[in-house]
């Protein structure tokens, strides 16, 4: 849903048309860019139907399904962010706009995504639902925290220009 918020409303927001119009990226970044951002959202709308216990319970092979399609998406977008943090560090960095702080959490939310990822994946290998399911709460509540955290820092932080 943050992720979702972020693509509908963003777009119209001074602070965000002030930074994106201040900062070149290469070519090919906004491609990268929305491909991350549309896996984010189908990964937070499967991972929210994993949470559905009439879902589990019921109509277990749509329950693994979604769990499938939420994993792929995982890593598709651990895949396009290990292409987008060096752009992203050299930008802001430069900019001074969100500074090494925000890219700092970034780099930790991808080491907390490949790690909670890993764990529930080899669980469910191994057959153990119980700590499947723990894990991929934990994956499912960092993933969350990127669309926050990038909502309270477009909305909060000042526009390069202003600095």
């Amino acid at each position: 849903v943050p992720s979702l918020l972020i693509m509908l409303m963003a777009p119209g927001h001074q602070t965000y048309k002030r930074y994106h119009n201040y900062l070149e990226y290469p070519a090919g970044f906004n491609v990268v860019f929305i491909v991350h951002v549309c896996f984010g959202i189908t990964m937070q709308l499967c991972g929210a139907l994993q949470f559905w216990p009439w879902l589990r319970k019921e109509h277990r092979a749509v329950h693994r399904l979604t769990g499938r399609i939420y994993f792929v998406c995982l890593c598709m977008l651990l895949l396009t962010a290990t292409v987008l943090l060096p752009l992203q560090i050299q930008k802001k960095y430069e900019s001074g706009h969100f500074g090494l702080k925000g890219w700092y959490y970034n780099v930790g939310l991808y080491i907390c995504a490949v790690v909670t990822g890993g764990f529930g994946y080899g669980h469910i290998l191994r057959g153990n639902w119980v700590r499947h399911r723990c894990w991929m709460l934990r994956n499912y509540a960092v993933i969350s925290s990127v669309g926050v955290f990038d909502i309270c820092l477009l909305y909060t932080s000042p526009s390069p220009r202003d600095s």
